[in-house]
């Protein structure tokens, strides 16, 4: 036994002999093996790590030394599955490295490594999948990281950024170390690797795994890696084994376990090495024996080669240069390029990656299976990493059809596709065909929508309901079920067209559906514009013969099919514009006003559009007006019409004199009722004081936007007595106003300073109270233009100023327990100016300046109540009505058009009933403190609230 033992590891140290070459003279000096063993010194690293097993070439079993006992069926279910996203969710591929570890501070990798996790005894874990690995990636040491510097070159050539001029890897990937030995020499144990597989993949989300190693050890369908792998697959996951280097007809073992069960062949890459001749790379080594890479052999389907010498790389100290040998290196150049498939295509799964680089390698002939597209020496033939990145090139029943489940986004495949399989477009997505594809199968699109910029030879075209059939390419007979849309171009069809009843043709007016046989029509035709269409007739269908009728007729919003032409070889729609004010369905004020604006932008595209029919050259200002124009008519629903006018019809300008009239009133209220407060019973008390006001209200003007506004005014004020029954007084204030449209999102945020002056004439009963206030300032608006599928947003300043005149007048009856009841009438005038505004760019407008005056009357009274000397108590009510109101029209100039139109302003409600309620203290006999509550039916909600203080002379 111990003789035997011996010669395992003799044998093991045999296949662990390849060579690098340390930097020399020449940075990176040439490799020429048959002539330089003799006089370069060379050194012995494991490049091919050998499972040391029991009688080294065991079945998997346990062994005297501590190996984990024999396990038929692990158990592949763990203690913890965390939510994962699937490969390429991330911007990183992640890449398991089943290997010697990795020193994370090689330059080249720097920031690659996500993880490094110890493995060695974990094989133990397999049945449970309790997996506790030690986490060494904050480790410094060397000998922690990477025992033998095996995984060091692996990793570079996986993830090397190129610095120092050393070979180049992905910069997609990051790196999931499994440090599964603790040899020098390389030797592990077959359980450790499929602990780390199983724990990364279900623990950490690792999909794809490069494995530089292998054994000759004999598996079959009880053997934990059949299992193990078979499960790994079938859960999306994609293995890249290294053949091995004993020059061999036949990789190692781990390479054949698709032959014990064919689902591990979905997920299992075999890489075989070659030399600079495009051959199989042969060697001899210290001792002289011949080495090189393993031919594919019975692993022929499922092979492919990389380059058997690769570097320079730095050496795992990061001191040196060396180049690595072996198919150690040639694995992770395939696993490399997975990785970059499934960044670029990351709803792939393991098999279509596996595909992708198997039908695009560079097949290289060995003269042995003729009539497959693999040989028993070189598999599928040279890896071509570059030609991976844009797709596969062959669908074949070999893998069976292509089922491409494209989520949302757009995809390319631009490879020229053969084989005798075909295409199924699964997902909401977009799959592009730019090759020039002969692929014989049947193509059929289910979800989302098929791009056809190249052609589709062979086959039919098979369109399901929830199928998108479009490009500018061409295609073979097609049966249309779904939608095809002529968006992208006019699309040809080499063969037959049938459009079922529930099918649907998106014509786009100036492209056609070309069509070489015959067409029979039935379902729907919509018309979608993607230019500026004018009144006409235009052509959407040729074909040999025509037969049937479209049974339905969609226009957009802004254009409709008035007729269709169905001729012999053709078929052309007749259309007419339909202008906003018919496309909107809300015949309110607002729905007008914006409806004029978008009409007019109308009539400028359709002189735009006939200086460009007559061969005249446009501006960019009318190019851009055209195109905006175009896509305003290719609005499809009500709602979208309705935002789009609503947006245009600068309404928040035209409202904006009421909305100031309207705080102006309310503020004018609140001084009012406060100033009242501060009177209290009788005449008023001379000082200084000060105030805040907060209003909110809610607006509703028939037919236009609703309004909520909140204002907060902040007063300081004086006063003093003329004589015993005349008090006058005056005060500064400021206030700050915004205002939001619930309808297009418009806002208005501004402010004012202004002064006040106010002045009482009480002879004990009756009592004459008047104020007159002036405010200025300006106020930043902001609205949204909406287009069909945009938005910009526009802004503006405007200068505003509001004034006050209020007259009240009333006579108080005392009543019993320090009480009395005030009947008054009031009278007030308001005014409001707002500036001309310009938004000054081409979706914008122009507004003119804006006046509003209004005159209003109310008939009140207020109770009042003096609970004792320091406390007193008030409510009151009043009706009130608008007896005049004038605000001025609006013009409104839309940048695009140029053209002016004007606006009727809406007007706010006129009647309302106000009530309120308000309490004093006076504290120390000379400070006052005062609050009050308001409320009003005006519209739809009005609400204020006041206090303060005054301090008495």
């Amino acid at each position: 036994m111990f003789f035997y033992l011996i010669m395992c590891l003799i044998f093991t140290q045999l296949l662990s002999n390849v060579y690098y070459l340390r930097k020399g003279q020449d940075k990176y000096p040439k490799i020429h093996i048959t002539e330089t063993m003799n006089i370069l010194k060379l050194k012995s690293v494991a490049l091919f790590i050998p499972l040391l097993l029991t009688a080294c070439g065991g079945g998997g079993g346990g062994s005297d030394s501590g190996s984990p006992q024999t396990i038929n069926k692990p158990l592949i279910t763990p203690a913890i599955k965390p939510d994962i996203p699937a490969p390429g969710q991330s911007n990183k591929v992640k890449v398991g490295v089943l290997d010697s570890g990795v020193n994370k501070n090689i330059s080249n990798i720097a920031g690659k490594v996500a993880l490094i996790l110890h493995y060695v005894g974990q094989g133990k874990n397999l049945g449970s999948g309790e997996f506790t690995p030690e986490d060494i990636t904050a480790s410094l040491a060397l000998a922690d990281m990477d025992t033998s510097g095996h995984g060091s070159y692996v990793s570079q050539i996986l993830a090397s950024t190129g610095s120092a001029g050393t070979y180049v890897g992905n910069q997609n990937v990051e790196l999931y170390e499994a440090k599964t030995t603790d040899d020098p020499l390389g030797h592990s144990i077959i359980h450790d690797q499929l602990a780390a597989i199983m724990d990364l993949h279900e623990h950490y989300g690792v999909n794809l795994f490069n494995a530089s190693w292998g054994s000759y050890n004999h598996y079959d369908e009880n053997s934990p890696i059949t299992s193990v792998l078979k499960y790994l697959v079938n859960s999306n996951g994609l293995i890249v084994f290294s053949a091995g280097n004993d020059f061999l007809n036949e990789p190692s073992a781990e390479n054949l376990t698709p032959l014990i069960d064919r689902s591990i062949e979905n997920g299992l890459i075999t890489v075989v090495g070659l030399d600079g001749n495009k051959q199989l790379y042969s060697g001899y080594d210290e001792s002289g024996v011949l080495k090189g890479s393993n031919a594919c052999g019975r692993a022929a389907a499922w092979c492919l080669a990389g380059d058997y010498v690769v570097g320079p790389l730095l050496s795992e100290n990061n001191n040196s240069y060396v180049y690595f040998y072996g198919t150690s290196g040639a694995a992770p150049q395939v696993t490399a390029a997975a990785a970059s498939v499934w960044h670029t295509y990351p709803w792939m799964t393991a098999k279509q990656v596996k595909q992708t680089i198997l039908t695009t390698a560079n097949y290289l002939p060995d003269g042995s299976q003729p009539g497959t597209p693999y040989n028993a020496s070189y598999g599928w033939g040279e890896l071509n990493a570059l030609r991976a990145e844009h797709g596969p090139m062959l669908f074949s029943s070999l893998f069976g059809d292509f089922n491409a489940q494209v989520p949302d986004s757009h995809y390319i495949f631009s490879n020229d596709i053969s084989g005798d399989a075909g295409l199924i477009k699964n997902g909401n997505g977009v799959l592009e065909l730019a090759g020039n594809d002969s692929y014989t199968g049947n193509t059929t699109i289910n979800q989302g929508a098929l791009w056809v910029s190249g052609s589709i030879n062979n086959g039919s075209v098979n369109i399901a309901p929830g199928g998108v059939l479009t490009g500018s390419g061409s295609v073979r007979t097609t049966y249309n079920n779904g939608t095809i849309d002529l968006s992208n171009g006019s699309l040809k069809v080499q063969g037959d067209y049938s459009q079922g009843h529930n099918g649907v043709l998106n014509a786009y007016i100036d492209n056609q559906l070309d069509i070489s046989g015959n067409a029979t029509l039935d379902g729907a035709v919509n018309l979608v514009n993607q230019n500026y269409v004018v009144n006409g007739t235009y052509d959407i269908l040729h074909a040999q013969n025509v037969q049937g009728k479209f049974n339905q007729l969609n226009g957009s919003k802004f254009l409709t099919i008035k007729q269709v032409n169905y001729e012999s070889d053709n078929v052309n729609l007749e259309v007419e514009q339909v202008s906003a004010q018919n496309a909107v369905s809300n015949g309110d004020s607002q729905s007008t006003a914006g409806a004029k604006a978008v009409d007019s932008i109308f009539a400028a595209a359709n002189a735009i559009a006939l200086k460009q029919h007559n061969g005249e050259v446009l501006t960019l200002d009318e190019q851009q007006l055209l195109d905006y124009s175009a896509g305003l008519q290719s609005t499809g629903s009500g709602e979208a019409v309705q935002r789009i006018v609503d947006s245009h019809s600068g309404v928040i300008y035209s409202e904006l004199p009421s909305v100031l009239l309207a705080e102006q009133n309310r503020l004018t209220q609140t001084v009012v009722n406060r100033l009242s407060a501060m009177y209290g019973m009788g005449q008023a008390t001379p000082g200084v004081w000060t105030s805040h006001d907060y209003m909110k209200n809610q607006y509703q003007p028939d037919g236009w936007n609703q309004v909520s506004s909140t204002t907060n005014n902040t007063s300081v004020g004086m006063d003093g007595r003329v004589s015993n029954t005349l008090l006058l007084g005056g005060f500064v204030n400021k206030n700050n106003i915004t205002a939001k449209l619930d309808r297009n999102g418009g806002s208005l945020d501004g402010s004012q300073n202004g002064i006040g002056a106010y002045g009482q004439f009480n002879d004990g009963a009756f009592y004459l109270n008047g104020l007159a206030s002036y405010q200025r300032g300006d106020a930043d608006i902001k609205r949204p233009v909406i287009g069909n599928g945009t938005q910009s947003s526009q802004k503006s300043n405007t200068d505003m100023s509001s004034s006050s005149l209020y007259f009240e007048s009333g006579y108080a009856f005392h009543l019993p327990h320090e009480a009395d009841i005030t009947p008054y009438v009031s009278v007030e005038y308001d005014r409001s100016n707002t500036d001309s505004i310009d938004e000054g760019n081409q979706q914008g407008v122009s507004a003119s300046g804006m006046k509003g005056r209004q005159t209003s009357v109310a008939l009140g009274s207020r109770f009042n109540y003096m609970v004792n000397n320091e406390l007193h108590l008030a409510a009151w009510a009043q009706a009130s009505k608008i007896a005049s109101r004038d605000i001025s029209d609006m013009s409104l100039t839309t940048n695009m058009s140029g053209q002016e139109i004007s606006l009727n302003s809406p007007e706010f409600d006129r009647n309302s009933f106000d009530y309120g309620l308000d309490i004093d203290y006076v504290l120390l006999n000379s400070v006052q403190l005062f609050a009050g509550m308001q409320s009003s039916t005006a519209n739809n909600q009005a609400l204020s609230a006041s206090a303060g203080l005054k301090y008495y002379w």
